[in-house]
């Protein structure tokens, strides 16, 4: 099959909505039209149709199509699971044009390929398994530019929508449809850099272009670690050639013998429709002189899971090729066996661990307090919530048991997407995984939300502020006193629980035409307020006497009635709490270590702990009488101010292996929001509490650490 010259590739995370549908299938489909309304004629699959997860979406038009206008808005996907329920997946692949039956040309018929999965659960492709899809093709104006439309520029005249569902199981012959007889065939090889002109090959020396072989295949292939060899390990000691897999470089040595292996990294480069690319990436320097052979057994599986074992007639030699001569000894680096600590420097002024030295090899210490495990940490609850003052903790492969400390060490952790693990109590979160540590759910320290005035003559009950999570403070709260009349509202605590360091309180309206409380400043940690707030704070000015958005800087919103910035808006807000970072050097704002690689000066944070964010303060009450009178009798009937949201915790989380977020996880320390303050008549309120500052995520990895964002490509860190 022909590769299509015309291709858009389109990645796109929908949020799924009913939508009507009606049928795929349209009158005229045998009937070939060239110019009219554009219009759709048929659609492959027809409604409530069943595609394999490697199929074609194929829509045939009145008219050819403008491929530029084909994309993840004219052409819609909503998803919905197995019972119906709307999901957010990501749906993925390639726009393309095709010829419609009948016609010489292509033009006519759109075609969308779906980008195939990579992993062995086959879950992370354009389609997915067992679900249903409905897809919309927008209709309207044209000029609006999202509509799809032909050559001649003409909107698609009316929208049409059809639906399918995707295979189902596990295995790939359930899941993929065989797209051509026979396990995968040899379609060329390639080589980065060419080959000179003697035909032959650089010996892949560091400071050289790194030597890449490519094996182009007529049929996609089954992407299971257990069919490629895609989960190759670096580490010498740990490589097997057992574990070679199915696609490898050999040779015959003169000393190790006949059939030695190479190791290689592998990667999957392509895989589509019409064939798949493999790439090897040899490790370290080639044998000179030597002929390498490129190794395909007959048990590699096309994506259906067919192979070619059954066919004796296969020659599991894909090609060879031809290393350059070099009889000199060929080293990228010096020589060292590391047979003991004598190079190391124990007297060097660095705080990190020395290196890790033993028998052949030479490796980046790490400062590891977990103890050796084999509990894995894999909840089945929707929402688990783990106090780190104390707690009972089920793991995946054994009985419950108790924690103390906010502690929490595993073998490896699991956090699977739809599920949220919520830290609660007064200690730092801590994490420590001799294994990987994995989120495609929620894992969050996030403070708690301030309450919200709702009760009528309520005054002489405080509105709490909201928790401080895993080392935050706590909010500060609203109407706090049960006695007596409150000028302000309670200001929250800071960082650790450091009493008043957080936001202030919201001031009291008791004045005739003010007829609102201020709002309570908010929590702080390394920024009062928001620096990125959307609208900035405006000047001070005749037009606007008061600053507008005075949230920006951490203030609560201002008081009395009248639109932002007006001269009545004069009941201040409450202040934001004091930031911890107080030298005057900006470079050493943070926790740890860091190296300046411009001077060479190594830096150390100003901050001697972890620290989680200070709670927001308490909002201002609103006078039922307009009297400032703090002894009056009856003050319950003034309209209560909400409580402060409570600042975010720290969590730390140190892994010996990979730390993988996926595009569907998230890890929070966000700061509480504020409660609002109690209505009073039909438009004028008491304030609102300030919302948490947020805290602190600590990620450390011995391997690295992988931030998978919507949108782009993976932030991914070695260390």
């Amino acid at each position: 099959m022909s590769r299509l010259n015309h291709v858009r590739s389109f990645s796109l995370t929908v949020l799924a909505t009913l939508v009507a549908c009606s049928g795929g299938g349209d009158s005229d489909s045998g009937s070939i039209k060239t110019g009219g309304n554009f219009q759709v004629l048929q659609t492959d699959p027809v409604t409530n149709g069943r595609l394999y997860l490697n199929d074609p979406i194929q829509i045939d038009f009145s008219n050819p199509v403008d491929l530029d206008t084909a994309d993840l808005s004219t052409v819609s996907f909503q998803v919905f699971d197995q019972l119906g329920n709307p999901v957010t997946e990501q749906v993925a692949g390639d726009f393309s044009l095709a010829r419609s039956p009948g016609d010489a040309e292509v033009g006519r018929r759109l075609r969308f390929v779906p980008r195939f999965p990579t992993n062995d659960t086959y879950d992370n492709g354009g389609f997915r398994p067992g679900r249903t899809y409905y897809v919309q093709l927008v209709g309207g104006n044209r000029l609006n530019g999202t509509v799809l439309r032909d050559t001649s520029g003409r909107g698609l005249v009316a929208p049409v929508s059809f639906r399918f569902s995707t295979a189902e199981g596990t295995a790939p012959a359930q899941l993929f449809r065989n797209s051509a007889a026979g396990g995968p065939r040899r379609a060329g090889l390639g080589f980065t850099p060419q080959r000179d002109p003697a035909l032959t090959l650089i010996l892949n020396k560091l400071g050289q272009p790194p030597l890449e072989i490519r094996l182009l295949f007529d049929q996609p292939l089954n992407p299971s670690t257990t069919n490629l060899p895609l989960a190759f390990d670096s580490n010498p000691l740990l490589r097997n050639v057992n574990a070679r897999g199915r696609v490898f470089l050999e040779y015959d040595d003169p000393v190790l013998g006949a059939n030695t292996w190479l190791p290689t990294e592998a990667e999957l480069e392509e895989n589509r429709l019409d064939g798949a690319t493999v790439v090897l990436r040899p490790i370290g320097v080639l044998p000179n002189n030597a002929t390498v052979r490129v190794i395909v057994e007959s048990s590699l599986e096309d994506i259906s899971g067919e192979s070619n074992v059954s066919n004796a007639a296969y020659d599991r030699v894909f090609g060879t090729f031809l290393t350059r001569r070099a009889y000199e000894q060929q080293f990228d680096a010096i020589v060292e066996d590391f047979q003991d600590a004598d190079s190391l420097d124990l007297a060097a002024a660095f705080a990190e661990p020395v290196a890790d030295v033993g028998p052949g090899y030479l490796k980046a210490g790490f400062a590891f307090e977990g103890t050796p495990t084999n509990l894995e940490f894999d909840p089945s609850l929707q929402e688990v919530i783990l106090n780190t003052n104390f707690t009972q903790v089920t793991p995946k492969n054994g009985v419950p048991y108790n924690v103390s400390g906010g502690v929490f060490n595993f073998k490896s952790v699991h956090i699977r997407q739809g599920r949220t693990v919520r830290g609660q109590g007064t200690n730092p979160m801590v994490w420590l995984v001799a294994g990987n540590f994995l989120v495609e759910g929620t894992l969050t320290v996030r403070g708690g939300d301030g309450q919200r005035s709702t009760a009528i003559g309520s005054a002489n009950v405080p509105k709490t502020g909201g928790y401080g999570a895993c080392g935050g403070g706590d909010g500060g709260a609203g109407s706090p006193s049960a006695v007596q009349r409150d000028e302000v509202g309670a200001t929250g605590n800071g960082p650790l629980q450091q009493a008043l360091q957080g936001g202030t309180g919201g001031r009291l309206s008791c004045t005739a035409g003010c007829n609102r409380g201020s709002g309570g400043g908010g929590g702080a940690l390394a920024t009062q307020g928001d620096p990125n707030y959307h609208t900035k704070t405006q000047p001070v000015s005749q037009t606007n006497p008061q600053p507008i958005f005075p949230q920006q800087d951490g203030t609560g919103g201002l008081g009395c009635t009248g639109i932002g910035g007006s001269a009545s808006r004069q009941l201040t807000g409450g202040t934001s709490g004091p930031t911890v970072f107080v030298d005057s050097r900006d470079d050493n704002n943070f926790w740890g270590s860091a190296i300046n690689f411009r001077t060479g000066l190594r830096i150390t944070g100003e901050l001697a702990t972890p620290l989680g964010g200070g709670g927001g303060g308490g909002g201002g009450d609103l006078s039922y009488n307009t009297s400032c009178n703090i002894g009056d009798v009856n003050f319950w009937n003034d309209s209560s101010g909400g409580g402060g949201g409570g600042g975010g915790g720290v969590l730390i989380v140190k892994a010996l292996g990979e730390i993988v977020i996926t595009e569907s996880g998230r890890v929070s320390a966000d700061g509480g929001s504020g409660g609002g303050g109690q209505d009073n008549g039909t438009c004028t309120k008491a304030g609102g509490g300030g919302a948490g500052a947020g805290g602190m995520v600590i990620l450390m990895s011995a391997k690295r650490i992988e931030i998978q964002v919507h949108g782009g490509n993976s932030t991914v860190s070695p260390f």
